[in-house]
């Protein structure tokens, strides 16, 4: 079976998105929604012009005699741009005549509603979210030819657009549309969300109307009805979706060619601060805060552990939004930063004060918690490489000087002491240097593995590389404990990675609990 639209169908849809584009543009469908009466005559008799309105009437009655996968295309391409026209509405209630009406109703009312002539709406249930037979409570009396309705409608979608209304209500007979004037009844407008798909409850206490305007429909045809209300609303949703999408994805091109490119230059040099609790890490461990009035941000707290903060001319620091967490992007020039001692002179950090500084919601960047613990994991690896580097290096140079040492008249790395140290110190760097690759891989490769791989690799390296470095230190006696020699620099570098994004006791602990423990 194919599911593809038609050549037509597709020339359909491209027509309808041109008429929003050029015709209706999202300023047009603003101003069209703040109106006493939303509702533009103009527009909605070029939409008649163009066969949209009587798309599914037959041929006979001024339609095109086209069928309802052709409608959706039309539905599906106007919400595209939230077309605030009661397209939906009039072709549900073409439908309910085109089912449900005599063929004298049909002539009296279908030529009209295919020339935009008349504006017809559709109001079915009277309960809120009960689809039921029984939740159609307005009633219809009949003495003779005439009718009177009794209730209130209250769920009636387009009513302050349309002038004339199918209303279903309980009959004598059962179940039966009453098609009224918007002249004969009372409509007030509802509070809707969505403005551009106004609702109004529509009082028909007392109206009268004659048997001519009552059509009798069956509970299956009510059900039917509904089911086409169903798939009208489903195809809004498509295409309203679809713009979506589009919109966002667009939105984040445009904020990744903003910064990528100067990041990928050198340009930009742009660091990231998550967490303001120390020895934390949980999304209740960012405290920094930004509110929100309009496109102005303004941020509040202060980022107390920022790594490279003194580099860098950019910073993502994450905040606690009004719609949960969120990295703000900063430029150094905006906010106060001070240099935090470390014992690591190589991995300078610095708390940056944000409190007050202003930004626009173009610089803040909506983040789930997932995707912060995404961004706690890479950090993970990405220290665990370092860790793998530097563990690597201090073992070189401890083996080397082990080698060049000579104590007893032979080199130190002939004696035990020293030769075991040396081998641990290698099995414990190619363990977490295992680890470490197998966790990088997972973050592109096998997301679902890469907490656990994270764990397993940093709590493993937390550990395994301090003792790297101090038995580093301690293989070269007394000169490695000086300034001037480099073996106290790998020795610094495990001190300062050791708890970065998670300790080994934080990672352990976080195993067990993968493990269901």
């Amino acid at each position: 079976m194919n599911f593809g639209f038609t050549e037509e169908q597709n020339l359909l849809k491209e027509q309808v998105q041109r008429f929003m584009k050029e015709a209706c543009p999202m300023t047009r469908v603003r101003e069209i929604t703040t109106n006493e009466t939303p509702f533009d005559q103009a527009l909605w008799q070029q939409a008649a012009e163009l066969g949209w309105l009587g798309l599914t009437i037959p041929e006979s009655h001024g339609g095109l005699g086209l069928k309802w996968i052709d409608l959706i295309v039309v539905l599906e391409a106007a919400a595209e741009g939230l077309c605030p026209l009661p397209i939906a509405s009039h072709a549900l209630a073409s439908t309910a005549i085109l089912h449900c009406a005599s063929q004298d109703q049909k002539s009296r009312w279908l030529p009209a509603m295919s020339s935009g002539e008349a504006v017809v709406t559709i109001g079915l249930y009277d309960e809120a979210n009960w689809i039921a037979a029984e939740a159609v409570t307005a009633k219809a009396t009949v003495d003779g030819d005439n009718v009177t309705l009794h209730g209130k409608k209250p769920f009636v979608n387009d009513a302050l657009a349309a002038n004339y209304m199918l209303l279903a209500v309980q009959g004598p007979d059962g179940l039966a549309l009453a098609a009224v004037g918007s002249d004969q009844v009372k409509v007030t407008a509802q509070p809707t969300i969505d403005s551009t798909k106004p609702m109004a409850s529509v009082d028909i206490d007392g109206v009268q109307i004659t048997t001519a305007d009552l059509l009798a429909i069956s509970p299956e045809q009510l059900a039917f009805l509904t089911d086409c209300g169903g798939v009208a609303t489903t195809a809004e949703m498509v295409g309203a979706g679809a713009a979506i999408l589009e919109m966002t994805s667009g939105y984040a091109k445009d904020r990744i060619s903003r910064w990528l490119p100067a990041m990928s230059s050198g340009e930009a040099v742009v660091t990231i601060g998550l967490y303001d609790e120390a020895n934390w890490i949980a999304a209740e461990a960012v405290t920094a805060k930004a509110t929100v009035d309009g496109d102005n941000v303004t941020l509040h707290g202060k980022k107390p552990f920022v790594n490279d903060a003194l580099a860098a001319n950019y910073m993502l620091l994450a905040v606690q939004g009004p719609d949960g967490l969120a990295l703000a992007a900063v430029g150094s020039d905006q906010v106060k930063v001070t240099a935090q001692p470390t014992i690591d002179s190589t991995k300078p950090m610095a708390s940056v004060d944000i409190d007050g500084v202003q930004i626009t919601t173009a610089d803040l960047l909506a983040i789930s918690p997932e995707q912060l613990a995404f961004l706690t994991d890479c950090g993970g690896v990405a220290t665990t490489a370092e860790m793998v580097g530097a563990g690597a290096a201090i073992l070189e140079m401890t083996s080397g000087y082990a080698k060049d040492r000579i104590q007893f008249g032979k080199p130190i790395g002939q004696y035990q002491g020293v030769k075991h140290r040396l081998a641990d110190m290698f099995v414990d760097l190619e363990s977490y240097r295992s680890l470490c690759y197998f966790a990088a891989w997972a973050v592109d490769d096998s997301p679902q593995e890469l907490a656990k791989a994270v764990s397993m690799a940093k709590g493993y390296a937390s550990d395994a590389f301090a003792q790297i470095g101090i038995d580093g230190v301690g293989l070269h006696g007394a000169i490695g404990f000086t300034a001037d020699y480099d073996a106290q620099l790998y020795l610094k570098r495990s001190k300062w990675a050791r708890p970065m994004y998670g300790d080994s006791d934080y990672h352990m602990d976080r195993i067990a609990t993968l493990g269901g423990l």
